[in-house]
């Protein structure tokens, strides 16, 4: 008889947005256990690769060869397939290059948890990489590869046939390492399978970023390309929006973020959206960009009709490029935009008041970040007044650590009569008893919201237990983050109460809910 299966593999959280721990109230959902796939069992495995992979059998914890194929079959479709807990030693090193390399190998996706390719390591699993024929993801984050790596790496990519994603976040290949895999890339032009470049971090400069532009306009039908945190300038982006100009451009997410482009760098990337219909995604965070960079993207912004989400946090547009953005993208009747982040600029009541104008009117707009310590009392009161009338917008964020409790009083009685609305996240904004009991009263009233993130800076027990208490009187409230609540501070000394109102009785009968200080 085959082998019994082995257990499925945990389920792996959506990622998200790194914060500070604290108390969170999840509302849990009832769901059927998902079915496990169908699989077949192998054929028997040759004495030899069964004696090769043995170190491998032990290292993940089955019990023979075959049962390794049949795992690596299964998870590597599902999830992460070696995250051991230890690195692995050199026997169960050559093991895993033993399977890369057997024409039975059907593992399709490879991530590494420790730091497991060394200089001495990275040639020989590069030439096994070479060899596969399965993987499809190549996950090699934080494996510091170097200049040299990436030159091996960039001989086994023209040889593989099907990689299509392949991440090498902090690797310090530098420019001349990209340079490598560029070329390579380029060789194969429209038959690389790749799809996915992860480059982030990588110490790469204006060299590298040309390069990649070739790379593109070669015909590589990538599609996602992320350069994050390197030193890229605006002659960089300049280079790669020529390449996103032309004819038959695959590429929809770019991420420039924590480059210093620069308003030139902005605005070459805005003439490139104006002739671009396939990028979907541009991250422009943390980029250098002020109020004339803001000017051609709202240009831009106001005849495009694909570009969906734009990040524009951490930069330095104040209310004369906020209030273009907002008026190109009112003209729009077509705009597709649906998530815009201008948290951390220098905006002030004016910009909000734009904003307020578009929320009124935009039919696409869903996701919008601001921050609450550049807007203010009187720019919340502005975005309240949009708000108590429905419109397209879901998610609200209005970050900052200044107080703001006239303002959020505002955004909580908007909410009693707004419908679309369901994710508040008010992160590290500070606010008092009266700004809390506003939110509680509105979370009551409230016919959409789902998600309310607060800071539990400043919070009082009572304000905490009359947050809590929303969970008993509106079934629709499923999540309440208490963000930085300190262990015997007021959200933690409320831990036993908020765990018995949030799974007391509703009129519908029992709720079943998960109180954590996480």
């Amino acid at each position: 008889p085959p082998p019994p299966p082995p257990p499925p593999p945990p389920a792996t959280p959506e990622s998200e947005p790194t914060r500070p721990r604290g108390l969170s109230l999840v509302r849990l959902a009832k769901s059927p256990p998902p079915a496990e796939p169908t699989r077949s069992s192998p054929p028997p495995v040759a004495d030899a690769d069964a004696k090769a992979l043995a170190p491998l059998v032990a290292f993940v914890n089955v019990a023979s060869a075959v049962e390794l194929l049949l795992l690596a079959a299964f998870r590597g479709r599902e999830a992460q397939f070696f995250t051991h807990p230890e690195k692995m030693d050199d026997a169960h090193f050559s093991a895993l290059l033993h399977l890369l390399q057997l024409e039975r190998c059907e593992l399709s996706l490879l991530s590494f948890q420790k730091q497991e390719l060394t200089e001495a390591r990275s040639g020989a699993f590069f030439t096994a990489l070479a060899a596969n024929k399965s993987l499809m993801t190549l996950e090699l984050s934080g494996q510091v590869i170097g200049p040299d790596g990436a030159r091996d790496l960039s001989v086994a990519i023209e040889k593989h046939p099907c990689l299509t994603a392949l991440g090498l976040n902090a690797n310090a290949i530098q420019d001349v390492g990209a340079l490598d895999l560029a070329s390579a890339l380029a060789r194969m032009g429209p038959r690389s399978p790749l799809r996915s470049l992860d480059l982030r971090g990588n110490k790469l400069a204006e060299p590298a970023a040309r390069a990649l532009a070739d790379v593109l306009k070669a015909g590589v039908p990538l599609q996602q390309l992320l350069l994050y945190n390197n030193g890229i300038c605006h002659r960089g982006a300049v280079a790669l929006a020529s390449a996103l100009e032309q004819p038959g451009s695959t590429l929809t997410n770019l991420d420039l973020q924590a480059n210093n482009i620069g308003d030139v760098g902005a605005s070459a990337l805005a003439h490139a959206v104006l002739h671009n219909s396939a990028l979907l995604t541009l991250g422009l965070r943390g980029c250098q960009i002020a109020d004339l960079g803001a000017s051609a993207l709202a240009t831009a912004l106001g005849s495009n009709s694909t570009l969906t989400s734009i990040d524009l946090y951490a930069n330095s547009v104040g209310d004369k490029g906020v209030s273009e953005l907002c008026s190109h993208l009112k003209m729009n009747e077509k705009s597709a935009l649906s998530s815009l982040e201008l948290d951390g600029n220098s905006f002030r009541t004016a910009g909000c008041d734009s904003l307020a104008g578009l929320l009124r009117t935009s039919t696409s707009l869903t996701t919008l970040a601001l921050s609450s310590r550049s807007v203010g009392n009187e720019g919340l009161a502005a975005l309240a007044e949009a708000l108590a009338h429905d419109g397209a917008l879901t998610t609200l964020v209005l970050r900052g650590d200044a107080p703001r409790d006239e303002g959020v009083v505002a955004i909580g009685r908007s909410l009693r009569t707004n419908a679309t609305l369901t994710e508040l996240d008010l992160d590290y904004t500070l606010i008092s008893e009266a700004g809390a009991h506003a939110l509680a009263d509105a979370l009551r009233a409230s016919l959409s919201l789902r998600t309310l993130v607060l800071c539990d800076r400043g919070l009082s027990a009572f304000s905490v237990a009359a947050l809590a208490d929303t969970f008993k009187h509106n079934r629709s409230v499923t999540r309440l983050d208490l963000l930085e609540a300190r262990a015997g501070g007021p959200a933690t000394d409320q831990l036993s109460l908020a765990h018995a109102v949030s799974n007391s009785g509703t009129p519908r009968g029992k709720e079943w809910s998960r109180v954590s200080v996480e």
